[in-house]
């Protein structure tokens, strides 16, 4: 028996390499390869590349087609990271800061958090790491992938200052919600009432130690300092979702949701049958130890049989509130809507919340060494099998975001380009802004500045009618950005074409093509990109 404790004991000390091991391993992708692409990831780039150049260029180019939203809203913080690092770096190294800050932060301020509520149960804070690659992440939400980092970090600092407010922790936890604000209003509610959960824990503590008197006093002093250091965030928050006008509420069936849990869609990005063999495990892991954790609080029950109020001050004390949260997000996955017609993916965001507090419960129960050891271990291989299935995804898209990337090489600066997406790849849907993440240059393709609630929108003031020679729209099967009631007319000078050679055989690109070539001549042509350029003898005219 000694043998064993001493071992426990040596596992005590090394966990906390072995957790900076997991965490370094969970990096490699990110240091494989130039890219790690993600759907929207190259849009937020180019936007991003774009914000500097409004800023502080003096051509009036790119002005004369782009603006500033000077709204308030979220979505700003990605984009404030990656304009500041491509102020003075690549677009592709300013990108890799941010996605390492998410990768590693994100699981820090997870187990920060376990440890600040439940000093002895972290072990099991690996949970984390397999949904730090979530689906969210390979859409490329980074202001939402922000958002929980800042979620954790202001729940683990309200939870150690919230004895001893002072000035200095207004200040700081002002600033974090305010940030917090300006990455992602979702996430920004969520924490509220995340912060209402502690509080909640915290009287019960209150009551136990000081006066009724006293008790509410902290009580108030808590709430008010809750509210207002989050007041600039509420008020911005309900201004940002009253002036927006839903329409064309889409649902998810119940049956689908019930099988996305099984599953836990939120770590699923490429396939599911490849994928979900290791999220099985996860689920089941989860579900065993859900089966251990009530049946240990049923037996605990039976030997002391504890009044009602002293059972609901055990299970307050005990963190059973972050049960009751997570069945609140629970009921909110199942009843609120997947998109309401300017926003989306609602449901696989709630998904991901609600397993992340639920691991926050599961992570502060009780359990035997061997247990967690042998939690840690499954998890682990999990983890490592994701990672890798990932990695031989992000392979072969960062070798076609290097090659479109690389075909700016053949665009001026202060021209427009138009692209023609004929890939079958749902990844690829934002690719060909790859072209202007460390160039001058306006794309057409541009899916942030049409919604209203990113940092760049188009300016429709002095948005010229851009055209391909004489041909019309309808002639193409690809639409674009264009004002056909401006005097200015404008001619696309590149149109980029990104497809492989059995896409391009589709009849709509082939007739694509074959109008194309008729006023543009082909400067470039790689295994799926084709890039063409105005003649010479076409002059734009104003």
């Amino acid at each position: 028996m000694q043998a064993i404790k001493i071992n426990y004991h040596r596992i005590k000390q090394i966990e906390p390499y072995f957790f900076f091991f997991f965490l370094i391993i969970n990096l490699i992708p990110v240091f494989l390869f130039k890219f790690l692409p993600t759907l929207d990831g190259p849009s937020h780039l180019h936007n991003s590349n774009l914000i500097n150049n409004i800023l502080f260029s003096d051509s009036d180019f790119i002005k004369s087609f782009y603006n500033l939203n000077t709204e308030l809203i979220p979505n700003w913080s990605g984009h404030f990271i990656l304009s500041l690092f491509n102020l003075f770096l690549p677009a592709w190294i300013a990108e890799k800061i941010l996605i390492l800050t998410y990768l590693i932060i994100l699981p820090l301020s997870f187990r920060w958090f376990i440890k600040s509520i439940s000093s002895d149960n972290y072990y099991l804070s690996y949970f984390i790491f397999p949904f730090c690659y979530s689906f969210t992440f390979f859409l490329g939400f980074y202001n939402f992938s922000l958002a929980l980092v800042l979620l954790f970090l202001i729940l683990t600092y309200w939870t150690k200052i919230q004895n001893n407010l002072k000035s200095i922790h207004f200040l700081i936890l002002f600033l974090l919600f305010t940030v917090l604000y300006f990455s992602h209003v979702f996430v920004f509610l969520i924490t509220t009432l995340a912060i209402a959960v502690i509080i909640i824990k915290q009287l019960t503590l209150d009551i136990e130690i000081n006066s009724l008197y006293k008790t509410f006093q902290l009580f108030l002093k808590k709430v008010l300092f809750a509210v207002l250091t989050s007041a600039i965030g509420i008020a911005l928050s309900l201004n940002f979702l009253l002036t927006r006008e839903a329409f064309g509420y889409s649902y998810i069936p119940k049956i689908e949701l019930l099988h996305w849990l099984k599953n836990i869609r939120p770590t699923i990005v490429f396939h599911f049958g490849h994928e979900g063999v290791y999220t099985s495990i996860l689920f089941y892991l989860i579900a065993a130890l859900t089966t251990i954790a009530l049946f240990n609080k049923v037996k605990e029950i039976i030997k002391s049989r504890p009044s009602f109020t002293v059972f609901i001050k055990n299970s307050i004390v005990q963190n059973d509130l972050w049960f009751i949260f997570s069945f609140i997000l629970l009921l909110l996955y199942f009843f609120m809507p997947d998109s309401n017609g300017y926003s989306g993916y609602f449901t696989v965001r709630l998904g991901l919340l609600l397993y992340m507090f639920y691991l926050i419960w599961i992570a502060t129960r009780n359990y035997s060494k061997w247990i967690i050891i042998s939690s840690v271990t499954l998890i682990f291989i999990a983890n490592t099998g994701l990672n890798y299935y990932y990695l031989k995804q992000v392979r072969k898209l960062n070798k076609q975001a290097v090659e479109i990337n690389n075909q700016s090489k053949f665009i001026d600066n202060n021209t427009v380009v138009l692209p023609m997406n004929f890939s079958s790849n749902w990844m690829h849907g934002h690719f060909s802004n790859y072209l202007g993440i460390d160039k001058q240059v306006v794309i057409l393709e541009n899916y942030e500045c049409s919604t209203g609630y990113f940092p760049v929108k188009w300016n429709d003031d002095s948005f010229p009618n851009t055209t391909i020679g004489t041909m019309l729209k309808s002639d193409f099967c690809t639409d674009w950005k264009t004002n056909k009631s401006s005097l200015k007319q404008y001619q696309v000078n590149y149109i980029f074409i990104i497809g492989n050679s059995k896409e391009l055989e589709d009849i709509c690109a082939q007739k694509s093509i074959e109008m194309i070539e008729c006023n543009y001549d082909m400067v470039s042509q790689t295994q799926n990109t084709i890039l063409y350029k105005l003649k010479n003898n076409q002059n734009n005219v104003n």
